[in-house]
């Protein structure tokens, strides 16, 4: 596990790190930045709770189910494995685009990078 902010960072996904409530998706979206990348845009906002939030939101517009749910799964894949080099206390919301159904794991990270330069 990897230590930071002097709490242990485990590669897991809770249901305690996922954003649920839709008052959350509202200030979310009204108060957060937007980050555009080639196939996402990613709205960060900072939250009081002390550790990150995360919240997948795929258009149809995309694709059909399957496409959409493996870009979810994907994306939530990236929070879980990189969710250490993450903003602190910071909720995410990853709004997928068309074109992002075509993209493998290494396309995806790397497009999604520029979010640890923040």
């Amino acid at each position: 596990m990897a230590s930071h902010d002097g709490l242990k960072c485990r590669k897991t996904l809770g249901k305690r790190e996922r954003i649920h409530l839709e008052r959350d998706f509202r200030r979310i979206f009204r108060e957060g930045k937007r980050v555009h990348t080639a196939f996402f845009t990613v709205v960060l906002c900072p939250n009081s709770l002390g550790f990150r939030r995360v919240a997948v939101v795929v258009p149809k517009k995309v694709g059909k189910a399957v496409k959409r749910n493996r870009i979810k799964r994907l994306i939530r894949e990236f929070f879980r494995l990189n969710k250490c080099r993450l903003k602190p206390s910071t909720d995410y919301i990853f709004v997928g685009h068309r074109g992002a159904e075509g993209l493998g794991y290494r396309q995806l990270e790397e497009i999604l990078g520029v979010l640890f330069e923040r």
